[in-house]
């Protein structure tokens, strides 16, 4: 079924851009693990990394804003932010 949605959205993208967004970013496809100063890190590492960057900036952006009064265990909100943003980045870039 996800493969069907991946097939969905590229012919969406390529119908109303005439290009697919997959072909933006690099071929990873056939090799999930990146070469990094000789050692082989996995591709969710990344996305967990990212994942974790973006949900401290928005936990910042909403402490700045007085967003997180109304947020009943901060540190276990931001755990929540850090999967749900990692596994929303991992749904978007994953190598196909």
């Amino acid at each position: 079924m996800i493969r069907m949605l991946g097939t969905f959205f590229d012919e969406t993208i390529q119908g109303r851009v005439g290009g697919s967004v997959m072909a933006l970013l690099p071929d990873i496809s056939l090799n999930p693990e990146l070469d990094v100063l000789g050692f082989y890190v996995p591709f969710s590492f990344f996305i967990v990394t990212l994942g974790f960057m973006l949900a401290w900036a928005l936990a910042w952006a909403m402490d700045r804003l007085g967003l997180t009064r109304f947020v009943w265990h901060p540190p276990l909100f931001l755990f929540a932010m850090m999967v749900g943003c990692s596994a929303g980045l991992g749904l978007l870039l994953f190598p196909r």
